[in-house]
């Protein structure tokens, strides 16, 4: 038998954001070792994410036994750079050719850590997104939540991370920095960007782990859709985000999964992100970004050699908006461009209706063909 299981973040593990990451990784490894997955032992987590994911108190317990049965393998990030594979499932494929693994019988592969980041682990979104969806009040709440967009309207998420989060005592304080709360004038006068230049076309949703006293004045400049009456939400207002037009993140590995399991464009503060000689980056002064072959350093060298070629183009789905709060004008076309694209009266499959014009060229081409009107 052979099992992977993720290995939880220290003593009484992380919040959901970090959790997330071993729990991915074990089931990429899961996937090439043929191993049986396991959850993280939530029952460890002082957050309570058993209530969420339904698994039992002493799930730590029994993965403490196993571990103590079969033999471990410590899959570690020192291995990982070993094998130079990017993605987490082709390190693991290439370690276990290396260690030959596929002639041992039972073990336990211990998937951990939030190293590789996103970028390691993207074939693991839609497992991510599975198991997220099937989360206890996960379904109920997210219907509950987007039943409440008005027609028309784009739905941005916006993510105001406090609890546990630090207050950054200067403005250079933010940069290269987690775990720190943004200002929230920094969301009243980014949101109020967007909400000028889209005007009514958009309605807001606050996602945060603050009270409603502490963030009344984004909900009385906004009037937003809110969470706060809904139970159980570490999951469903992640999927809130994922399931968003576009996101106003906060510094937090939360709103980093919810851009990551979106395909929708994203806000970040530009304060926080590294400097590159002109280029920001959220990772840049990791040392394994700093290497020659390091995903930053090649995004750099493949960014440079568009720019000399003449092929320049705006920002990504990853948008920087400094202190002043003003969001580039391409991110509010975007963002309005895709809600024109989902208009119902052109969606064919919601009865909706586009024009259509054959030309003597196209009706000749399907005679051609054998194509014969009824």
């Amino acid at each position: 038998m052979r099992i992977c299981i993720p290995q939880i973040l220290g003593h009484r593990g992380a919040g959901l954001g970090n959790e997330l990451f071993p729990w991915a990784k074990a089931f990429l490894a899961g996937q090439v070792l043929g191993a049986h997955v396991m959850h993280p032992a939530w029952g460890l987590n002082k957050r309570r994410y058993h209530r969420d994911f339904g698994t039992g108190r002493l799930d730590w317990i029994q993965q403490g036994l196993i571990k103590s049965v079969l033999p471990v393998i410590h899959f570690d990030e020192a291995a990982y750079r070993a094998t130079g594979k990017a993605a987490y499932g082709e390190a693991v494929a290439q370690f276990m050719a290396s260690e030959e693994l596929d002639r041992r019988g039972g073990f336990v592969f211990l998937a951990s850590g939030m190293w590789g980041g996103f970028h390691a682990i993207q074939q693991a979104r839609p497992f991510v997104l599975a198991e997220l969806l099937k989360a206890r009040q996960a379904v109920a709440n997210l219907h509950a939540t987007l039943a409440r967009v008005r027609p028309g309207r784009a739905l941005v998420a916006v993510h105001i991370r406090r609890g546990d989060f630090l207050n950054a005592d200067a403005v250079g304080a933010y940069r290269g920095r987690f775990n720190v709360a943004l200002p929230l004038a920094w969301y009243l006068a980014t949101c109020s960007a967007l909400k000028r230049d889209c005007g009514n076309r958009i309605d807001f949703l606050l996602i945060t782990d603050a009270s409603e006293g502490e963030v009344q004045p984004f909900i009385d400049a906004f009037h937003p859709l809110t969470t706060f009456h809904l139970r159980q939400t570490a999951c469903s207002d992640l999927l809130s985000m994922a399931f968003a037009d576009a996101l106003v993140c906060s510094v937090s590995s939360y709103s980093m999964w919810g851009a990551f399991l979106s395909r929708s464009p994203y806000i970040w503060c530009a304060a926080n992100l590294q400097d590159h000689e002109g280029y920001g980056s959220l990772w840049g002064d990791e040392p394994a970004q700093q290497a020659p072959m390091g995903p930053t350093a090649i995004n750099m060298w493949r960014s440079r050699t568009r720019a000399r070629h003449g092929h320049v183009s705006s920002s990504g789905r990853g948008t920087p908006v400094d202190w002043s709060g003003e969001v580039p004008a391409a991110f509010t076309e975007s963002l309005l461009a895709r809600l024109d694209e989902r208009a119902e009266e052109r969606d064919l499959i919601l009865y909706g209706v586009v024009p259509v014009e054959e030309t003597a060229a196209s009706a000749a081409s399907g005679t051609a063909l054998g194509c014969h009107p009824p």
